[in-house]
C-alpha cells in the first residue's frame, strides 16, 4: 500500500506544475494513481486509505488453506489465482 508520504510527494510535484505523466515517471507510479491523488483532497485520501485498511478480505478466511500450496506462498498477489475456488470447495467465485 502507498503511504501518506507518497500522496504528499504527488501533491508537491503538482504544486510545482509537473504534468501527471512526469509525476508518474519521477515517482515510478501508475498514471491513474497519480491522477487519482491529484484530484483528491487530503481528507478524501485519509478516508480512502482507512476504507481500504478496514475492507473485508475474502482471502483472510482461507489463509491457512491457501498458503498450504507452495506455488501460492511465493505469489505476490493471490488474485493471480482465479482457480482457487476449484481446489478449495468453500472458496467463493469472483471475477477480476
Amino acid at each position: 500500500m502507498i503511504v501518506m508520504n507518497m500522496y504528499q510527494k504527488v501533491r508537491k510535484f503538482k504544486k510545482r506544475k509537473y504534468s501527471q505523466k512526469r509525476i508518474a515517471e519521477e515517482l515510478k507510479m501508475d498514471r491513474r494513481t497519480v491522477r487519482k491523488y491529484c484530484e483528491m483532497s487530503e481528507t478524501e485520501y485519509v478516508q480512502n486509505r482507512n476504507n481500504l485498511q478496514n475492507k473485508d478480505r475474502v482471502f483472510d478466511l482461507y489463509r491457512d488453506e491457501i498458503l498450504a500450496f507452495p506455488q501460492i506462498r511465493r505469489a505476490h498477489h493471490l488474485t493471480n489465482f482465479p482457480w482457487l475456488h476449484f481446489i478449495l470447495p468453500n472458496f467463493p467465485e469472483y471475477s477480476t
